[in-house]
């Protein structure tokens, strides 16, 4: 975006925004265009089962009156007295078939089933194209669910039933169930229908989804007793109602539309009206946009450019043109004269705050204690020699520097008795100890400037093998500025007298940091060091130290 030129990006500014708002505005159209189809699809498939069930229920009705007005046949009133003794002997069974089929033939139904009066069906038929066939017993469903209509599975395929009570003297001698085979089909307007059983579909009318794409989704997103849901397949959208379902019944019927089909043509025409308006006020704002821009394109650009002289040289001390041709260039570039005289002053004055706060900080340490006076003055003489002799920058160098003036500002927080104590610390005044790194994180933290020195002062007990605090870091993952003071921390405090010890001569010193390289200390590290100060050379020479450290 930077490198393309003002007058394009001025444009693109006032351009992108309305192109953006324009998309924006399709997508909600749309969701809001595909919210209410979803609405009226669902009223529809509401009307449309409503006006089904009525005219299933007026079928039922004629159903059950037609079996009604056979209950004093003899033919009816004779199956339902075998059927009371069915089973009993073979005579009964056979003619226990001979009045089904006979009844059946009155009744012209697909199937009939007559059951007892404890509802265990005793004897069926089924109609076949070569003519009705008395039902195998191991065909037979276990049982019926009274006078609701029922799927079962028969020899021939699944079945949707009428169940009617049959009565005399006013109690129940048996039950007659008959309905037609059941087909998935898919219908225009109403979708497609799906027959599930246990989970399993049985019959699905949906093209081109296969039975186990449905049971997944029927699974997890049409739990057994939700009357509408929502399926997806290969990415379109299906609203899914229940059309038929009986507690208790393994059988689940259910009708699949697609939203998107739907929606589809109302969309389409939407996107029409829609393209035209957007295109129209895309052209308008094009224009507006190109003319806009260059009015102010023009004078920026050789605003700009004389910024960018002042930026190759380093200096930026005002002085800007205050003629452009357009009144707010011009106040723009006063208002830079203004600023760069403010910063100017105010850089002067911060840095010498920032001097003045990073020396009172160190003596405020040191002060506490006159065995550890100049060690953070010394550390830093240290780790900035190491720095530059390992090729580091000069902003790395003042990090490294600076940070170790600070690495030990959170033992601010540590209490005498335990910072001064005379002899080894107990465990829990080493945790107390311990916790200087991250007091001294918290304590430079909210001090705006301070950022690039956090990883010294933190991390610059952690050991290279990872025994170090206060994270266990190792290796690599330690900051270099970190592992550079480390090292001169180390050497310092033992080259420094202690209350409980003397300070040790500079080449016991420096054997204990390259026998300690590689557990506790950073090898390459510990061997510039070692190259910086060699043994015949003392490390800390006032003379060598620069002004501002010694300030």
């Amino acid at each position: 975006m930077r490198s393309l030129p003002l007058a394009l990006r001025t444009m693109l500014i006032a351009f992108v925004p309305v192109c953006a708002a324009l998309t924006v505005s399709f997508f909600a159209i749309r969701a809001a265009v595909a919210d209410l189809v979803k609405v009226g699809l669902r009223q529809t498939l509401r009307e449309s089962q409503e006006t089904i069930e009525a005219v299933r229920g007026r079928a039922e009705e004629r159903s059950r009156k037609l079996i009604g007005s056979l209950r004093d046949h003899a033919d009816v009133r004779a199956a339902l007295a075998i059927a009371s003794s069915a089973g009993e002997d073979g005579k009964a069974s056979t003619q226990m078939d001979r009045l089904v089929l006979s009844l059946n033939q009155v009744l012209g139904f697909d199937a009939l089933i007559v059951s007892a009066a404890g509802r265990k069906p005793v004897a069926g038929v089924q109609r076949h194209p070569d003519g009705d066939r008395p039902l195998q017993s191991a065909f037979l469903p276990g049982d019926l669910l009274g006078a609701n209509r029922e799927f079962v599975s028969l020899e021939a395929g699944n079945y949707q039933l009428t169940t009617v009570a049959i009565k005399a003297a006013g109690e129940t001698i048996g039950y007659i169930s008959v309905g037609d085979r059941f087909e998935a089909k898919s219908e225009p307007g109403l979708g497609h229908a799906v027959l599930i059983r246990d989970g399993k579909v049985e019959q699905s009318a949906i093209p081109g989804v296969a039975p186990p794409e449905v049971e997944a989704e029927v699974r997890d997103k049409c739990p057994l007793g939700s009357a509408e849901c929502e399926v997806e397949f290969a990415g379109e959208m299906f609203l899914v109602t229940t059309i038929a379902h009986t507690h208790g019944s393994p059988f689940r019927l259910l009708q699949f539309q697609s939203m998107n089909q739907a929606s589809q043509r109302f969309l389409q025409a939407v996107l029409k009206v829609f393209t035209v308006v957007a295109l129209a006020t895309l052209a308008l704002v094009f224009v507006l946009s190109l003319l806009g821009s260059q009015s102010v394109a023009k004078p920026l650009a050789r605003l700009l450019e004389t910024l960018k002289q002042a930026q190759q040289t380093g200096e930026f001390r005002g002085g800007l043109q205050t003629s452009w041709g357009t009144a707010e260039v011009d106040q723009l570039a006063e208002a830079f004269n203004q600023a760069a005289n403010s910063i100017a002053v105010k850089q002067g004055q911060l840095d010498k705050a920032y001097r003045e706060f990073v020396e009172s900080m160190a003596r405020t340490l040191d002060a506490r204690d006159p065995y550890t006076a100049g060690h953070s003055l010394r550390v830093a003489h240290y780790s900035r020699a190491v720095g530059l002799r390992m090729e580091q920058n000069e902003k790395e160098l003042e990090i490294i520097e600076t940070g170790a003036r600070l690495h030990d500002i959170g033992k601010i927080g540590i209490p005498d008795a335990v910072l001064q104590k005379v002899g080894k610390l107990t465990d829990s005044e080493f945790q107390i100890i311990k916790a200087h790194p991250q007091i001294g994180k918290k304590m430079l933290k909210r001090v705006g400037g301070f950022e690039p020195y956090l990883p010294v002062v933190e991390f610059h007990h952690e050991n290279h093998d990872g025994t170090g605090y206060p994270y266990e870091m190792r290796g690599k993952d330690i900051p270099l500025c970190a592992r550079i003071v480390h090292v001169a921390d180390a050497y310092d405090a033992m080259t420094s007298h202690r209350t409980y010890r003397k300070a040790m001569p500079h080449e016991r010193a420096l054997q204990i940091l390259q026998a300690c390289a590689g557990s506790q200390f950073d090898p390459e590290v510990v061997a510039v060091f070692a190259e910086q100060f060699p043994p015949d050379k003392s490390p800390f020479n006032e003379q060598e130290i620069p002004i501002q450290l010694l300030a």
